[in-house]
């Protein structure tokens, strides 16, 4: 069998995914859900964008594509990104992650019905392995004690479950958007680029429009500066170019599927950060998250 390389990405974007929420709670506690995502935006932007101008990638971008990949990131960033962090800064990281991790089932969804991905029986058990495994991997992820930022209530808890469901609708819906992009071969890096340059309009609108609601919540100060540079890095920088990557080299479902595994990868983290073992019922579902990896891998 020869190794899918969309597969690989798949699997390192949901490792950088895995990464950066540990280092966005402090920061997007600070500056607020958009005024966090919006200084995400441009820092990822302003780098990616440099790295595309440099390698002279925007040759070969067509207008018709770049407006498709520009309403990609309206959908899938400013609106899912933003909305994520909602969620997150409501009900904690956990809680929101596993509202979140529904955005692989979505995607596989809309994928079979305007793509025509054709899902074997194999894949279908897969799917829902990898997906339930997650949910449970999350569910049970709290150790009692825990009282850490990461697992704290703040404001409406159907607002923030709200928020987190269109979140994941958007995530999927913008990388629906972006599979027939880049089908078409055109570079990650400027996808990526593309899409981000759109989100960070759209942000500095919605600062303009509404400034009393979407400024920041706190000043902007060098620590934060320097937390927001490293998940802008490794979460959209690295990990979005890798996500268009792996459409352009597998189908939006099992992609979506193999990078949503972030909360799986988590676990390991969060058992040297709390200085205690995951419960029980979170290895149950990592393990059947490892499994349904698996049969998507022999099966792709």
């Amino acid at each position: 069998m020869v190794f899918n390389v969309g597969a690989l990405a798949a699997l390192c974007t949901a490792f950088l995914w895995a990464v950066t929420p540990l280092i966005s709670v402090a920061p997007a506690a600070r500056l607020g859900s958009i005024g966090f995502a919006r200084w995400r935006m441009y820092t990822a932007f302003v780098i990616l964008g440099a790295i595309v101008l440099y390698r002279g990638s925007w040759v070969g971008i067509s207008q018709p594509d770049m407006q498709v990949l520009g309403v990609s990131g309206l959908v899938g960033i400013f609106l899912g990104d933003t909305l994520l962090f909602a969620s997150m800064n409501i009900l904690g990281p956990r809680r929101a992650a596993i509202l979140f991790a529904s955005n692989a089932a979505i995607a596989a969804v809309l994928a079979i019905v305007f793509l025509g991905d054709h899902i074997s029986v194999a894949l279908g058990l897969a799917f829902g392995c990898v997906t339930v495994g997650v949910m449970l991997a999350i569910f049970f992820g709290r150790n009692k004690g825990n009282t850490h930022l990461w697992e704290m209530n703040r404001g409406s808890v159907a607002l923030g479950v709200g928020f987190g469901i269109v979140a994941a609708i958007c995530q999927a819906s913008g990388s629906i958007l972006a599979k027939p992009v880049m089908d078409n071969g055109v570079d990650p890096m400027a996808a990526s680029a593309v899409r981000l340059a759109a989100a960070a309009v759209a942000h500095t609108l919605l600062l303009w429009i509404v400034p009393r609601f979407a400024r920041n919540t706190q000043s902007l100060n060098l620590k934060t500066l320097g937390q927001v540079l490293s998940t802008s890095v490794l979460s959209m920088v690295i990990g979005m170019t890798l996500l268009m990557f792996a459409l352009a080299n597998g189908n939006v479902s099992w992609v979506s599927i193999l990078s949503s595994i972030s909360p799986i990868l988590i676990l390991p983290i969060l058992w040297v950060f709390f200085a205690k073992p995951p419960p029980i019922g979170a290895w149950f579902g990592a393990a059947l998250t490892i499994f349904g990896t698996t049969l998507i891998i022999l099966n792709t």
